[in-house]
Formats: C-alpha cells, structure tokens, sequence
C-alpha cells in the first residue's frame, strides 16, 4: 500500500512531492491545485494554512428546498453541519433551539410544521446565510520560539442553552502573546425546569471535559 497524494502548506514541499507522485507512480498531477482541500472532513486552505468554517452550502441546500418542513428535515440540516471544534457552535445552537421547539409541539416526524415555526426557520436561515466563512489557524503556535503555552476554560448558561468554550494563549520568548480558540461545546436545556445554578455545574461538567 503506497502513501500518496500528500498535500502540506509548504510550496517548496509541495512541488517535491509532485515531482516524486509523476515519476514513481506515473500520475499526473494536476497544476493548477485548488488553494483549498478537505482534511478529516474539515475545509484546509493551504495558502494561509488555516482551517475554514462555513454554514453557506446546508443553509443555501435548506432555503432552496421546496418542500413541506418536517421535524425530520430540520433533524437533517442540523445533523449535515460539520463542526468537530465547535467553531459554528453560536450559531448552530439557534437551529437546535428551533428543533427542541419542534419536539415539544409533539408533531409527528413527517407531519408539516405549524407556519409560525416555519417562518422562524426561514428567519434564522436568512440571518446565517449573511455568515461569512470562519477561520481559525491550523497551527496555533506560529514562527517564534515558544515559551509558555496555556489553556483558558470558560463557561457559562442561560435557561435555554450552556456552553463551554476553550483558548489557547502562547507567550513567545520575545514577550508576544497570542490568544486562539481551540474548541467550544454547546448543550441545549432540558425542557423540564431546571434551575440555572444546576444549569451552570452542567456548562462546569463539559467544560472539563473539553479542557
């Protein structure tokens, strides 16, 4: 089994790697490669190395669909968003507020929803779809000698929703800081009542898990 079809942010890197898949494995690689490939499902732009996160495509799919709005097909535009940092966590919750919505109403899972929730879900497409694509930095360290590197946790609730969001902020043996977001989680509330200091220990509980 041949490793190949390397791809690495290093142009000079880069070409070798070319050079080496031509003449060993006779493929033809193609010259003008696109600045931006996909790496373990997350976008990677090779030219500012960093990794990008955009909700346009699901939300362009969902306002284009001509179809009746179940709770199934909200279920599916939420499950097709891929954010394993968390990255889009501020504005995904809103979409999983408007499904915890949908099941407390006790609609069947292929039964139109009511028009009141359904404008409510073209309002929140329309105000992400104006969500330009985010971008954070592949490698948080960047080209200076590093001298002490730590982990900030913050988290916090509110009665619909808690979330836990982790930064990483690297002192450089020069005195410069830099601060970069690692990861975030978001959980929606129970729709049982639940008081916000037992809300607050659960946003505690994933963030230590997060941390």
């Amino acid at each position: 089994f041949n490793l190949r079809k390397w791809l690495t942010n290093d142009s000079e890197l880069q070409s070798k790697i070319n050079f080496y898949e031509e003449t060993y494995f006779k493929e033809e690689i193609q010259k003008n490669q696109a600045s931006e490939t996909k790496v373990l499902g997350v976008q990677w732009d090779l030219t500012t190395d960093e990794l990008v996160f955009s909700l346009r495509p699901v939300i362009l799919e969902a306002l284009s669909f001509s179809g009746d709005i179940t709770k199934r097909y909200v279920l599916k535009i939420i499950a097709s968003i891929f954010d394993p940092l968390g990255v889009l966590s501020p504005a995904v919750v809103s979409l999983k507020l408007l499904f915890q919505e949908t099941c407390a109403l006790k609609i069947d899972w292929d039964s139109p929803l009511p028009e009141y929730i359904v404008n409510k879900w073209n309002k929140i497409l329309k105000g992400l779809e104006r969500l330009q694509p985010i971008r954070v930095p592949r490698y948080y360290f960047g080209n200076k000698e590093v001298a002490e590197v730590e982990l900030h946790g913050f988290c916090d609730a509110s009665v619909k929703a808690y979330a836990a969001v982790v930064y990483l902020r690297t002192i450089n043996s020069d005195g410069t800081k830099f601060v970069n977001l690692v990861a975030s989680k978001t959980k929606i509330a129970p729709l049982s009542e639940t008081t916000i200091p037992r809300l607050e220990l659960l946003s505690c509980l994933i963030l230590s898990r997060l941390i």
